[in-house]
């Protein structure tokens, strides 16, 4: 199953016995509740494989001009503190950059896929001389810094 509301998701997945379920709730490096946290280590557990397909907040992490549907605007005093986070964010990429530490990368840190009744969900590959992104390492010095930067929550638990 696949929802929006990582509410439905929650309410679904327990009174249904899922394989898999699709968060579409920008469950990124830039937002991260720990209700959304929670329950994505509890899926985990229970063996429930979890595509988060929102990884890059609708591209806005990447550079893009939409966050959660609607587009951004720097002269809009309400979205300069996206634009200021993404900003410091692209400013530590540099000392985390390696053959496979890039932006992309650095958005996926999370249990993205699982297995569950024999079924092996396999990361995709852009091609053959790109990285597998989701098994990518990612220094743990950038984590330090997102953190030091005040860019990530400090209880954020799936970082290196």
């Amino acid at each position: 199953m696949g929802a929006k509301d990582w509410r439905v998701v929650r309410e679904l997945a327990e009174v249904v016995d899922l394989d898999w379920v699709m968060l579409a709730c920008s469950l990124t490096v830039f937002h991260h509740p720990p209700e959304v946290v929670d329950l994505v280590a509890s899926l985990h557990e229970r063996g429930i494989g979890i595509i988060n397909s929102a990884v890059f907040h609708a591209g806005f992490l990447t550079g893009g001009k939409f966050f959660d549907y609607r587009e951004l605007r720097q002269e809009d005093p309400a979205d300069r503190p996206f634009f200021a986070w993404r900003e410091k964010f692209h400013a530590l990429l540099p000392a985390a950059r390696r053959p496979t530490c890039r932006c992309p990368v650095c958005a996926l840190p999370c249990p993205l896929l699982g297995r569950r009744r024999g079924t092996q969900h396999q990361s995709s590959r852009a091609s053959a001389t790109e990285p597998d992104l989701a098994n990518a390492e990612i220094p743990a010095a950038f984590w330090t810094a997102m953190r030091d930067a005040r860019l990530i929550s400090p209880s954020y638990p799936y970082l290196g």
